[in-house]
This record gives C-alpha cells, structure tokens and sequence, in this order.
C-alpha cells in the first residue's frame, strides 16, 4: 500500500500543479523559457519517482547492460551489420545521461523527464478543448508505469503523441519529421506514419476510415507475415514466436471506454469536426491491440495510439451537455482508470512497477 500511496500522491500533486498553471497561465502570458519551466516543475515529482527507482520496472536490469555497454563500449555497441547506428538518439540519452549525472539513476531520471515533457507539451497545446489536469492524470495511471519499464519505446510513444497536433492540422512535413525522430528511439515507431491517414477524415468519408480499420484488422494474420519478411520488424518475429493466442483480457478491460466512445463519438464530432481524429486513433489501438492475438509483443505497438484517451476522454466529457453531467463523468473516467492501475500494475503485476523501490532506501 506504500507504493501505491506514493505513486497516487505523485500523480494527485502533478496534476494539482497542472491545474494551478493551467489557471495562471490564462491570467498572465509566459515566453518558452517560463512556459518550460512550469510546465518542467509540474512533472518533476513523478520524474524524480522514476529517477531514482532501484529494479522497478521488468526491463529495469537490461537498461543498466545498455548503459553500462554505452559506457564502455561507447557507439560501436549500437552499429548494425550494415554500418547504420541501431536507434541512434537512445544512445545519445544515453550518453547524455553518463555526462550529466555520471550513474544509471541519472539516465532513468532524464529519459523520463524527456518523455513526461513531451507529453505534457502536447497537452499544452490542446487545454483549450481539454481539461489539462485531468488529461495528466490519465497519462500517469494509464502510460506512466510503461515509462518505468519499456524506457526506450515510451519516449518514441511520447513523441508520436506530441505529433498528433500535427495530423489535426493537416502538417505532414512536420509530422513526418516527429516520426522519424521518434524512431531514432524505438525503430517501431515508424508504424505512426499510417495514422497520418486520418488527418484527411471528414464528416463524409468517416464510414470508409472505419471500414478500413475494420478491415485491416481482420487482415491482420496477413499483415503479420508480410512484416515477418522486412527487415525492419523481422528481429521481433525471429524473437518471438508467432502463434494465434487469444488475449480477451487485455479487450475486456477496454469495454467501459469503446462503449462511450460508441455512444458520443456523434456529439463528440458536432463539437469540433477534427477532434473526431482522436475516435479514430483510438479505434486504431483497439486493432492493433489485437495483434497481441498473433504475437506476444503485439499490443507494444498499440501504445502509439494509446495516447489518444488522453484527448479522448476529455473530449467525451465535454460532450455531455450539463455541468453536472460533465462532473459524473469525468469523476467516473477517473474512477475507471484509477481501478485500471489497480488492477493491471498493483494486483497483475504488469511493468514490474509494484514495489517501489528507490535508491534512497
């Protein structure tokens, strides 16, 4: 009970300071350096939390070889067979890390601040048509505990969630940019180029974009093994065997959140036509969740789009059309994700997040 008093209390703190700067922020204008120090200072307790774990997270001893073999064996640790720098901007973290604080808490401490800022400088830029904090708050009971396992791919995610902005604005150089910095860090990150496909949803072809989500994923034993054959994701498959086993679990915990978005997604869309690219992404997670049937890993390429609840939750509270119904559904959804964490990292055990542990013990 501990550990998850400190990681609520963690949580409940950053989100009361998003809130704090969400209120300020409309009182007075901030430039980029006062804008990034709030928002830096918001995330800094969960941060600190992440930097100084000791064996939190399943993944925690294999970051400490990486960073261990960065150290030693500097770049040609990460030189692939054809010459190419495997993931180049993980190293660079890594290295960052060793210079900065010389010790492994250090890069844990600056990959998370990396991630969690990326993140919450996406929420930022859409406060406007979301309750900030309550959005933050999600990110830590819904992402945050992936963050403290697989650090490498949750900084590329908090990247492609941060790009999102620019499938709303139709900006595809710059997407297209995020994108590929983003794989520097977890090569899977690629796959974020086919969201891009959705900035060009409209009230008209919406029914085509979900067929087609409809249809891929009944396509997806195909699609698996035509990826089995590129080089890019072929290391997973030669990894991982690749057998149909049914993961309803991981669905079912879904169900409170695909049942609302089935019931608003209509008011969601009459509110703000782009916003209707976040029901979009989000049906995307539940396709991809459904590799996980095929390929144990499968449901690692969902976290890309996991980051759209983050903006669809929100967005299906604000639908409601009182105040009061606004407040019992928002207090539902937290109450929803509260449980969520409970039950998948406390009482499952996934992330290997339950003890914390911290360095200072």
């Amino acid at each position: 009970m501990i550990s998850l008093a400190i990681y609520l209390f963690s949580f409940i703190f950053s989100a009361i300071l998003c809130s704090i700067y969400v209120r300020n922020s409309k009182k007075m204008k901030m430039g980029n350096f006062g804008k990034f120090m709030s928002l830096a200072l918001v995330v800094l307790l969960p941060t600190i939390i992440a930097g100084i774990r000791y064996y939190v997270g399943t993944d925690y001893e294999i970051y400490q070889k990486f960073y261990t073999y960065a150290e030693y064996l500097g770049v040609k640790y990460f030189i692939r067979q054809d010459g190419t720098i495997s993931e180049l901007l993980f190293y660079l973290v890594l290295t960052l890390g060793r210079i900065i604080f010389n010790n492994y808490n250090g890069f844990l401490f600056l990959a998370s601040f990396i991630t969690n800022m990326f993140v919450i400088y996406s929420l930022d830029y859409h406060k406007e048509k979301i309750n900030m904090p309550f959005s933050l708050l999600i990110y830590y009971l819904l992402l945050y505990p992936t963050s403290l396992n697989i650090v490498r791919q949750m900084m590329a995610v908090s990247i492609i969630i941060y790009a999102y902005r620019y499938i709303v604005e139709k900006r595809f150089f710059k997407y297209l940019m995020l994108v590929l910095i983003a794989s520097l860090f977890h090569a899977t990150a690629v796959i974020a180029l086919m969201f891009y496909i959705f900035a060009y949803s409209t009230p008209k072809n919406r029914k085509k974009f979900i067929w087609l989500l409809i249809l891929s994923t009944i396509s997806l034993p195909i699609l698996i093994k035509v990826a089995h054959h590129i080089p890019l994701f072929s290391k997973y498959f030669n990894a991982y065997d690749v057998k149909f086993a049914p993961q309803f679990g991981l669905l079912a915990k879904k169900i409170p959140i695909i049942l609302m978005t089935l019931l608003y997604s209509k008011r969601i869309a009459k509110k703000e036509d782009r916003s209707y690219i976040f029901v979009l992404l989000y049906m995307t997670e539940i396709a991809l969740s459904f590799m996980s049937f095929f390929v144990i890993w499968g449901f690692r390429l969902s976290y890309y789009v996991c980051g759209s609840q983050l903006f669809l939750a929100p967005l299906l509270v604000n639908s409601r059309n009182t105040p009061r119904k606004r407040d019992n559904l928002r207090i539902a959804l937290a109450i929803y994700y509260i449980f969520l964490f409970i039950y998948s990292f406390m009482i499952m055990g996934q992330e290997g997040i339950f003890p914390y542990r911290s360095i200072m013990r």
